[in-house]
């Protein structure tokens, strides 16, 4: 619904994967899981519904059951030179910023001492 903040989780197998549609339009992907559960899951979804355009891509961190399908969405032409890309590394543990007028807070992140050590996951 146009106007209401969206947030649609995927079933991705070991991975995630999680499509954010703000109240404007405006999309950001939150990882992709593994390649063919994307293929299978993610892709067909955002096609049935005209999402041919990414305007955001987030990897959590770059292990491929978080990141395969991007090569993906690169083939496809879903992202491109104006999709905005991050990763985990460029945020800090309580991070807070505004996106499309919807505002974010940051719990988790690679930091050694939130976790008390430096795995990623």
């Amino acid at each position: 619904m146009a106007g209401e903040l969206q947030i649609v989780n995927f079933s991705v197998g070991s991975g995630d994967a999680a499509l954010v549609i703000f109240p404007n339009g405006k999309t950001m992907l939150i990882d992709t899981g593994k390649e063919d559960p994307f293929n299978l899951v993610v892709l067909p979804f955002l096609q049935r519904n005209g999402i041919y355009h990414l305007d955001y891509l987030v990897a959590s961190h770059g292990h491929g059951d978080h990141t395969e399908g991007r090569a993906v969405l690169e083939t496809e032409g879903i992202i491109d030179s104006t999709t905005v890309e991050w990763d985990n590394k460029m945020f800090d543990y309580e991070d807070e910023f505004t996106i499309e007028e919807v505002n974010f807070f940051i719990y988790n992140v690679h930091a050694k001492d939130f976790h008390g050590s430096t795995d990623v996951n």
